[in-house]
């Protein structure tokens, strides 16, 4: 997105013209496939567009999009599938963002009016959540290893419950959505409408090297600095103690969100199974009990797998049965396994 993703930039086109080839676009691809099809919404007085973004489910794939359209170019990017459109104005880009049924209605709402979307996720993020086109996630750490992300959990396709959530008013959100945010100072009013919302959560200097390299290059996300600037606006939420704060997050998700608690429990033991699992049985302890090595090894590993047929049997065995027992089965693998005996053979010291 961003007109930017062809061999040659995309042209600019003022309001009246970019909202006659969206109708195009939508009327050609509507009226020959299946799924659903929405351009993205941007604020009402925005003057000119350097593309146009649709978000697509079902999508039959860019060949037939881009032949429907007379397409010039293609770019495939991931989940994001960028044609170049030939008009009298010049190259004209349009990005065609893939998205499941499920979470249609949520990304077009994320992905409206400009950054909106990316400045309320700077807040979840904040929260220790992870909002985006897909959905509200929560970031699961190990708890022994907090910089370590044991996974990242569904939590809502709700997208007023996110709001909600996440201290915004899920009505005026709704009424903007239905008749577009006027201008962009008034998406920047929005953003910062939360009753959560601290201004420094969005200054460079406090968010990540990633992420400060990839929102300096947004002027969308600029421009909101400089309006936090000029407005003055202050912090309605202490986040000093960020620990704190994200673990009050979690309890309120829990009372938010009814199923997120199971599944949050759910994934907290799998990890822990696994822990116990890999301090019992691991490569280690398969070496010194069988001195196998390299590749004899990882062919022992790998037809241990292969004989309990699945990794839960095999996690089971492990947490269910004493410490000599596993030894005494694997060891009964390099006994039975010509091919693993060749291999151990073959990397034995030579004899002096």
């Amino acid at each position: 997105m961003g007109g930017k993703a062809l061999s040659k930039p995309s042209v600019r086109l003022p309001k009246n013209r970019y909202l006659e080839v969206e109708s195009f676009v939508l009327n050609e691809l509507t009226s020959r496939y299946p799924g659903r099809w929405a351009a993205v919404p941007a604020y009402r007085d925005k003057p000119d567009f350097g593309d146009l973004d649709i978000l697509a489910s079902d999508f039959p794939g860019p060949q037939p999009v881009s032949e429907t359209l007379d397409a010039i170019e293609v770019v495939n990017n991931g989940p994001v599938s960028s044609m170049g459109i030939l008009l009298a104005e010049g190259l004209f880009q349009v990005d065609f963002i893939k998205i499941p049924k499920s979470a249609f209605d949520f990304g077009l709402r994320y992905l409206a009016f400009n950054d909106l979307g990316n400045l309320i996720g700077r807040l979840a993020h904040a929260a220790g959540f992870k909002l985006g086109h897909l959905g509200l996630f929560y970031v699961v750490r190990d708890p022994e290893n907090p910089a370590c992300v044991i996974d990242e959990i569904e939590v809502s396709l709700s997208w007023d419950g996110s709001l909600e959530f996440l201290g915004y008013d899920s009505a005026w959100y709704q009424v903007e959505f239905e008749n577009g945010f006027r201008r962009l100072e008034d998406v920047f009013q929005f953003a910062a409408s939360s009753s959560y919302f601290d201004p420094d959560l969005y200054l460079l200097e406090n968010i990540s090297h990633r992420m400060r390299i990839r929102d300096k290059k947004r002027p969308t996300y600029m421009n909101f600095l400089k309006w936090l600037q000029a407005s003055k606006c202050t912090s309605k939420f202490s986040w000093e103690d960020r620990d704190r704060v994200k673990h009050r997050f979690l309890e309120k998700a829990f009372g938010f969100f009814p199923r997120f608690e199971e599944k949050y429990r759910q994934t907290l033991e799998k990890s822990k199974r696994l822990r116990q699992f890999k301090r019992k049985f691991n490569g280690k302890l398969v070496s010194e009990w069988t001195g196998l090595s390299g590749k004899a090894l990882g062919e022992l590993m790998k037809q241990i797998s292969l004989r309990f047929g699945d990794r839960e049997s095999l996690i089971d065995f492990v947490l269910n049965h004493p410490q000599s027992d596993i030894i005494e089965m694997t060891r009964s693998f390099v006994a039975s396994d010509t091919t693993t005996k060749k291999r151990a053979a073959n990397s034995a010291p030579s004899p002096r």
